[in-house]
């Protein structure tokens, strides 16, 4: 679940980064994406 949850969020965050439409969004995505990343991590 939260594999699914990482790649989804990072993956709104770089198109919305890319596309430079709402930055703020994106970097929420990002940083919500990099806790689900160590949480994932940790996991392993």
């Amino acid at each position: 679940m939260e594999q699914i949850d990482f790649s989804g969020g990072f993956r709104r965050g770089m198109v919305a980064l890319i596309t430079g439409q709402g930055y703020p969004v994106a970097e929420v995505s990002l940083q919500f994406g990099i806790g689900n990343l160590r949480r994932w991590y940790r996991a392993l």
